[in-house]
């Protein structure tokens, strides 16, 4: 059900072959063979630091296209959220996505899958109990995820950014968020740059926290939180930012940041609109400085999801300081279920 080279490499089929010439008394014809479509009902599998998240949908594979999306879903699990200070997934962390991903199985088998690929991004890597996770998953469900390097995870963000947002990749520079990590990624001369440190959301916290001088509650909201306290953030958030952004800076490409509830629908949802400037964001977060969960959720913004509530002035905290670090004017926010719709046409993915 699973499949087997999930991070191996293939070349991708070419879309047409051209048969040989067939002679005539005075011209040459040449006959053109147009590769059949062919659909597949596909699984993808997402699982983050702080969301499990799955798309099913049928895949033209001779032209690595979606189709038609049959389902989608993200759900809690809060990985990062369930480590303690030693590094560890915490049992009821790892019970909790077991349960959750027994769930979107079934219904992937219900809708008629035929192919199945989960990845692991961040804390699959940084969990001292990550591969046995992995392990588990495997022996209990019959799902092999594959734990992608940082290089894969930029790659699949990238893809994932150019097919919903329809952008040719040539003009295209992809933000990807979660929980534990985020990525700029761009191809510049066909190779892949990215920019992006082990730095999100939970390390936002958990470095608030530290500036309170009061243990990391992974279940208690951090609002309000203060004017003084979001400019000390930023201060101690900047040194753990790569220097190696000249290139960002330097773009005049389209930046376009993707996910479902994370920085980028967080500050659409106060501005309005989308694209956005920086200016823009920054004066969204002033809006919301010193609010607490109840004045969000009743405000105007439409913040009824209490995660969302609860993480909506640091999320903003953490995208105003790396759009002024990066020199970053404006973004755009294309909305996608994790990266499921990249690696749904990422062909080097799936069984042949």
């Amino acid at each position: 059900m699973s499949s087997k080279n999930i991070l191996a490499t293939a070349a991708v089929a070419a879309a047409a072959t051209v048969s040989q010439p067939v002679q005539a008394q005075e011209t040459t014809h040449y006959r053109v063979e147009q590769v059949a479509e062919k659909v597949i009902t596909r699984t993808a599998f997402d699982i983050g630091s702080g969301d499990a998240r799955m798309v099913v949908a049928n895949v033209d594979v001779s032209t690595d296209t979606i189709k038609e999306v049959l389902a989608k879903k993200a759900i809690i699990v809060g990985l990062k959220k369930n480590s303690n200070d030693e590094g560890y997934i915490s049992s009821e962390g790892c019970d909790k996505l077991v349960s959750t991903l027994k769930g979107m199985q079934e219904e992937a088998i219900t809708l008629g899958s035929e192919q199945m690929v989960a990845v692991g991004t961040s804390i699959f890597r940084t969990a001292k109990n990550g591969q046995e996770l992995v392990e588990r998953v495997k022996n209990e469900l019959g799902i092999e995820i594959g734990v992608l390097p940082q290089a894969d995870e930029d790659r699949i963000g990238f893809v994932t950014a150019k097919a919903v947002s329809g952008l040719n990749e040539e003009n295209l520079v992809a933000w990807d968020c979660g929980s534990g990590s985020f990525q700029i990624s761009s191809l510049e001369n066909g190779e892949m740059v990215v920019y992006g440190p082990e730095y999100s959301l939970v390390p936002a916290l958990k470095d608030l926290a530290e500036l309170r001088n009061i243990p990391f509650d992974k279940k208690a909201s951090p609002n309000p939180i203060t004017q003084k306290e979001a400019d000390q953030l930023r201060d101690i958030m900047l040194p753990k930012l790569p220097k190696d952004n000249e290139w960002i800076k330097q773009t005049k490409k389209e930046i376009v940041g993707i996910g479902r509830l994370n920085p980028f629908s967080i500050a659409e949802r106060v501005i309005g609109h989308s694209p956005y400037t920086q200016e823009e964001v920054e004066a969204a977060l002033g809006q919301l400085i010193g609010m607490d969960d109840k004045a969000l959720q009743e405000s105007h913004y439409g913040f009824y999801d209490a995660k969302e509530a609860s993480e909506s002035v640091i999320a903003l905290i953490i995208l105003n300081t790396v759009m002024k670090h990066c020199e970053i004017k404006k973004i755009t926010f294309s909305e996608s279920t994790g990266g499921c719709e990249g690696l749904l046409i990422s062909s080097h993915l799936w069984p042949k």
